[in-house]
């Protein structure tokens, strides 16, 4: 995955409170008044190894993958987005994913057929680093491949994410606000037909020294849920615990990184040695997971049947662009018609006028 960074992205955030008397804080909140330290990618290495396994990947290299989570699990399921003021719409993971504060805000997610969902590490935070899709009745999203980057001028590209239907996750739009957003997600074999409903609104934008996702309209949920929304503050935590919620704000860890230097690796303890013994050590999908070649047998018959949806979705497009076309031509033709009546008329008025001033000297 190609990394572009951003110069002076991460700018020290000062807090007048910090220096005033009595100002007062969440309780249970730890706050620093933001740091001018940068560190590597050896602090995912060290911090996320208690929490799952590394292995070297022959193409993305040392990534990693959570342990012990359900047969069902996605990335940016078990949490809840909330409204910022700096940086729009944000995930919040919960509790039972500590390390949330890496994963869903550095880097990539890429679907593994032998281990599932594995992390790439990152150097660039955002928001959320999540493709979005919207219908009059649902709001999905899924984890961008490690095929996307993103520029501070051009915004993500390539156009087409290449997303397995799979990977993602609707709910309806009334439920999108709701605060355990894993018990109202649909099941996942509605996936193809909703995304069959819905259109891309994926829209990150650089705004001073931040990315901002304004991918869906606040109003547009505020209508859904008959609620006004509450927009947090971002306070920057000093320790890469579980993200904190307290009245208005939201404290994150969120340090500048910059890469690991070369040769680097995670903890021995961490990395798993072969991939049946990391399997066997560290399921990954409960005790009913089909096996590896099963699993691979069954994501090629999905991203097929997902591939046929994309050339149907690109057959109708071009559709749309031919009707255009035509609309377009005929839209031209008519311009000229409307113009050689306009002509015939001006002739014929300038007939006219020429045949009275002869009938007027005679």
């Amino acid at each position: 995955m190609k990394r572009k960074t951003m110069k002076g992205y991460w700018l020290a955030i000062v807090l007048a409170c910090a220096t005033v008397s009595g100002c007062a804080t969440t309780p249970g909140i730890d706050f620093y008044e933001g740091s001018s330290a940068t560190i590597d990618e050896r602090v995912f290495y060290t911090r996320l190894s208690p929490y799952g396994h590394w292995i070297e990947h022959v193409q993305f290299g040392w990534v990693w993958y959570p342990s012990g989570v359900s047969v069902n699990w996605r990335p940016y399921t078990q949490g809840q987005w909330l409204e910022s003021d700096e940086f729009g719409w944000i995930w919040v993971a919960s509790n039972a994913e500590p390390w949330g504060w890496a994963t869903y805000h550095y880097g990539r997610w890429y679907d593994d057929p032998a281990y599932g969902w594995l992390w790439i590490p990152g150097t660039e935070w955002g928001p959320a680093w999540v493709d979005w899709r919207i219908s009059g009745d649902f709001i999905g999203w899924a984890p961008l491949g490690p095929n996307v980057e993103f520029d501070i001028y051009e915004g993500l590209g390539p156009a087409n994410f290449n997303i397995g239907w799979a990977g993602w996750a609707f709910v309806p739009r009334r439920e999108f606000l709701y605060a355990r957003i894993n018990e109202v997600i649909v099941p996942r074999s509605r996936n193809v037909t909703i995304l069959n409903e819905t259109k891309d609104v994926t829209r990150y934008t650089v705004q001073g020294d931040r990315i901002v996702n304004n991918s869906i309209s606040v109003a547009a949920i505020e209508k859904a849920t008959g609620k006004k929304i509450q927009r947090y503050q971002i306070i920057e935590a000093s320790k890469p615990n579980h993200t904190k919620v307290g009245g208005n704000q939201i404290a994150l860890y969120r340090p500048r990184v910059s890469r690991a230097p070369a040769g680097s690796s995670p903890p021995k303890s961490a990395i798993a040695k072969q991939r049946n013994a990391a399997l066997k050590q560290a399921p990954r999908h409960g005790s009913g997971e089909k096996s590896p070649g099963a699993r691979a047998d069954l994501q090629q018959r999905q991203e097929q049947e997902f591939q046929k949806m994309e050339q149907r979705h690109r057959a109708e497009q071009d559709q749309m662009k031919k009707q255009r076309s035509n609309a377009s031509k005929k839209m031209n033709l008519q311009r000229q018609q409307a113009e050689e009546r306009r002509a015939l008329q001006r002739r014929h008025e300038q007939e006219r006028r020429v045949f009275q001033a002869r009938g007027h000297f005679r």
